[in-house]
């Protein structure tokens, strides 16, 4: 095998055996001209590791584009090095190496891909002149002995001066070069003992990943994860059947090879060079690696083979990536996609050149959830089936299908009884790595009971009701909102069958002021009805009584009602003698309610319980001829019919006494009734509250329905207790 097998970014990587992974540049050999004796090497072969010129990318020798051009020469004298550049600027350079021109050698084909790069005997000169301090060529010196006319004579002086002439040989575009001589050759057993300079042809080789993790929106040190499971391999055939690997990680920790990651960018619909920040923005789901400049052959003209393939001491069981970020127990099951790669469409032990390695989204989960009867254990239960289903997360519910056991049977619950509903071990996410949420669908023959999900407190109250939805990073987590018509039982959740039926209930108004009759009239006696739930959420029987809430007056917003009373502004239909006409005064009432325990119906009663305020406005008769000039404008004077009237009683009528009665509403005054109270005008206003004890005493626990309170203006105390009452 060739010492560099592929080089990369002018740097190289050695391993056993001198085998080289990974290249995008050329290896510029520069080769010292010696044969192994020591003399000047002056001849080289060259081979071309090309199946037969396959690319057409072989240069010419003879004219042709492109040319394979002259290898560059570079001579050492005395520690000087010299190019042919030099000739130029040092005229004497030519005469020390005893040459009448550069050197240039001759290029033949001396078989199937195989040439010969041979400079000539001699071409290559192995000693040079020396020179004196004035820089010229000393080619001779005094013999010792002169000539027969007495002049000293000269002799021939041979190069002495050791030169050491290397060699670089031509790039070739689409070739990396490897130089076997004699004292590397026990590194390349498979060249059978051929030294010369071996033009191998390169290749670009690439490796697809495909990620595939569902709506996960980005994932911290995937990068990493993936450059340490995972290792390059190069292996090849022929007279010596070799392979060798390393980790992608160790490859670009040392520095040694500088990996291109790309991936695809839908925006584009092109391949774009890979970054952490640019991965997580675009959000990539395919990736791949590019190796540019690899060996397609070995020296012998084997073909070499690439792959990429698990590193099996950083992934559990070969096919298990284990990575930070990922939930508890799962992790990336490694699997290979060759259909693309020639000749190894049915692999599966890696990925080979133009493969896919995949990388899904793995793991488990068990399913728990709590099935609750709620009807205190009482009347005839439905039958009830119950299913276990599945969606994928963030599509609509109604794409959920049932789940099937290894023999191809729905998971089934028949009938059951309050009880924790589990299964185990089952797959947390489809083969695309999304995210499967598991629900349970119930079936249930006739009705009698309905469905209610969460937990229930001891009042029925629903909390901690478990639906799953897709959060914004791509994760699922139970922390969504029932919808109208979603009926699943989530995992972690509580369904709760709770008897279900309705009962009506019937509510009475009645009012009790008979002195406000248009009220009376308009609402006493308006019956509502309604139909409720018969049973609460923990399956007990419920009692309902209709509560009056609100009253309003007219078109007031204002809620009157306090503390079960509430105060009406009513005309008492009481001609005003002081206003000239009636006085609308502010009424209270009281709202009582009253069910029925055989019908459960509900009677309300608004009934007076507040003040009935009676005006008494004494005038008296002027006689003709006492009044005053212009009464008309004294308010202590008023003309009724041709009568005037004065509120200043004449001096002897100092005072006026009343008698007032009260009767029960709907009764009649009797015959020598005693009045209820009797009061003095005497020309002073006066306050007079009197409520008599005996009336009273029947409705101390409870106000009843003809209970008043009387209010006369003034000053006159009253001793006994009755006052203040109201």
């Amino acid at each position: 095998m060739g010492k560099r097998l592929i080089r990369y970014a002018s740097r190289k990587w050695t391993l056993p055996l001198a085998l080289v992974l990974l290249v995008s540049g050329l290896f510029l050999a520069a080769f010292m001209a010696f044969a192994a004796d020591g003399e000047q090497q002056t001849s080289w072969t060259v081979y071309w590791v090309d199946n037969n010129n396959e690319a057409e990318s072989r240069p010419s020798i003879s004219g042709g584009e492109p040319a394979y051009g002259t290898p560059t020469l570079t001579v050492e004298i005395d520690g000087t090095t010299y190019t042919e550049e030099d000739t130029n600027s040092d005229p004497n350079l030519l005469d020390r190496l005893g040459l009448s021109a550069w050197p240039t050698p001759v290029i033949t084909e001396t078989g199937t891909g195989v040439w010969t790069v041979d400079y000539g005997e001699g071409g290559l000169p192995s000693l040079a002149y020396q020179v004196d301090e004035e820089g010229n060529v000393i080619t001779q010196e005094p013999s010792g002995e002169e000539d027969e006319d007495g002049n000293p004579t000269l002799k021939p002086v041979e190069p002495s001066l050791p030169v050491t002439w290397t060699v670089t040989p031509p790039t070739v575009g689409d070739y990396v070069l490897t130089e076997v001589t004699e004292e590397n050759l026990w590194e390349y057993p498979s060249v059978n003992g051929r030294c010369g300079w071996y033009y191998v042809l390169q290749d670009t080789v690439t490796f697809e990943f495909g990620l595939r993790w569902g709506t996960l929106k980005e994932l911290d040190g995937i990068t990493d994860a993936v450059l340490a499971a995972f290792r390059l391999s190069a292996s090849y055939g022929g007279n010596h059947h070799n392979e060798v690997s390393s980790q992608l990680s160790d490859l670009m920790e040392d520095g040694e090879v500088d990996l291109q990651f790309e991936y695809w960018d839908e925006a584009t619909g092109d391949w774009a060079p890979w970054g952490e920040d640019t991965a997580k923005e675009k959000d990539p789901t395919r990736a791949r690696l590019v190796i540019s400049n690899a060996w397609r052959y070995n020296l012998d003209g084997s073909p070499v083979t690439y792959k990429v393939s698990a590193a099996y001491g950083e992934v559990e069981g070969g096919d298990k990536l284990y990575t930070g970020g990922l939930e508890e127990n799962d992790y990336f099951l490694i699997s290979y996609d060759n259909t693309n790669s020639t000749n190894h469409g049915s692999a599966t032990d890696g990925a080979y050149n133009g493969g896919t390695v995949y990388l899904t989204l793995t793991g488990t989960i068990d399913y728990t959830a709590q099935k609750v009867w709620r009807d205190n254990d009482e009347g005839s239960r439905p039958a009830v089936e119950l299913q276990l289903w599945r969606y994928r997360a963030g599509e609509d519910l109604n794409t959920a299908a049932p789940v099937r056991d290894g023999n191809g049977e729905i998971y089934t619950w028949q009938n059951p009884e309050d009880q924790t509903i589990m299964v185990d071990a089952l797959p947390k996410y489809d083969s695309e790595g999304h995210r499967y949420i598991y629900v349970v669908r119930e079936y249930m023959e006739g009705g009698g009971y309905t469905q209610v999900f969460g937990e229930l407190d001891e009042d029925g109250t629903v909390t901690k009701d478990v639906v799953y939805q897709l959060d914004e990073d791509g994760v699922a987590r139970p922390n969504g909102t029932r919808e109208a018509g979603n009926t699943y039982l989530y995992n972690g959740g509580t369904l709760n069958n709770v008897r279900s039926d309705t009962v009506t209930t019937q509510a009475t108004k009645v009012w009790q002021a008979a002195l406000h009759e248009f009220t009376a009239e308009t609402l006493s006696g308006t019956t509502v009805s309604a139909s409720m739930p018969k049973y609460n959420n923990l399956g007990e029987e419920l009692e309902y009584r209709w509560v009056e809430t609100a009253v309003y007056q007219g078109g007031n917003s204002e809620n009157l009602l306090r503390d079960r009373t509430f105060t009406l502004m009513q005309d008492d239909n009481i001609t005003s003698s002081a206003a000239g006409g009636t006085t609308e005064r502010a009424v209270q009432y009281t709202s009582i309610t009253e069910v029925d325990e055989t019908t459960g119906a509900t009677t309300i009663t608004n009934q007076l319980s507040g003040t009935i305020y009676y005006e008494v406005d004494k005038w008296w008769q002027v006689p003709v001829g006492e009044l005053p000039e212009n009464p008309g404008d004294d308010p202590g004077y008023k003309q009724v019919g041709g009568s005037w009237y004065t509120k200043n009683a004449p001096e002897d009528k100092t005072s006026v006494t009343f008698d007032l009665y009260r009767v029960i509403s709907g009764e009649t005054l009797g015959v020598g009734s005693e009045p209820y109270l009797t009061f003095t005008m005497n020309g002073e206003e006066i306050e007079i509250t009197e409520v008599d004890a005996t009336f009273i005493n029947q409705y101390i626990d409870e106000p009843g329905p003809d209970l008043e309170t009387v209010t006369l203006t003034g000053t006159k105390v009253w001793d006994d207790w009755h006052q203040g009452v109201g």
